[in-house]
């Protein structure tokens, strides 16, 4: 009678198409990668720092004394553009919640005539690429005089993002208990 052991093969570890011999090549690696990556931060922190003439005396090394004056420029510059995104954001994200909890709620929570096929509609435009949608939502803009406005940005914005909320939201409010509403 022999006594029958069972062999598992060794896992093999993933290399993701690098197949490195010894711990120093892969810490080289990885020492590299980290310094390609990082390095296009440094500079820029470095470089927002200098005048004009400690900058084309030597790029790479931070000089002293420091000008914070040029994050003062910058600021008076770049103010009026966060301003705006923030303005932009806050209403395409509002209206986006707004009318795809509506429909989510009608979706989730009210049985009607068509409902899934209706559902599945919405779902498929999930498939449709964005960049397809760009010219016809530039000419609509254009045909409506919304262009040079927020409501151009905002409303393209809106109706892009409502597909996925309605989806996302729909299976949210069908999970939550039918005593919440």
């Amino acid at each position: 009678m022999s006594i029958q052991t069972s062999h598992k093969p060794k896992k093999r570890q993933h290399t993701f198409g690098l197949n490195f011999r010894n711990e120093e090549l892969k810490h080289f690696y990885l020492i590299s990668a980290a310094i390609l990556t990082f390095f296009p931060f440094w500079l820029m922190f470095v470089v927002s720092f200098k005048t004009l003439p400690q900058f084309y005396q030597n790029v790479l090394s931070l000089d002293f004394p420091l000008n914070i004056a040029n994050y003062a420029v910058a600021s008076k510059v770049v103010t009026k553009y966060i301003f705006n995104s923030i303005i932009v954001a806050v209403a395409t994200v509002g209206g986006v919640v707004f009318v795809s909890s509506l429909s989510a709620y009608a979706f989730s929570r009210y049985k009607f005539y068509g409902q899934k096929f209706l559902f599945a509609i919405i779902i498929s435009l999930l498939m449709v690429p964005s960049i397809l949608t760009m010219v016809p939502a530039f000419v609509l803009i254009k045909n409506l005089g919304l262009i040079n406005s927020f409501w151009g940005i905002i409303l393209p914005g809106i109706a892009s993002l409502q597909v996925f909320a309605i989806y996302l939201l729909r299976n949210f409010m069908a999970s939550l208990p039918e005593e919440l509403f």
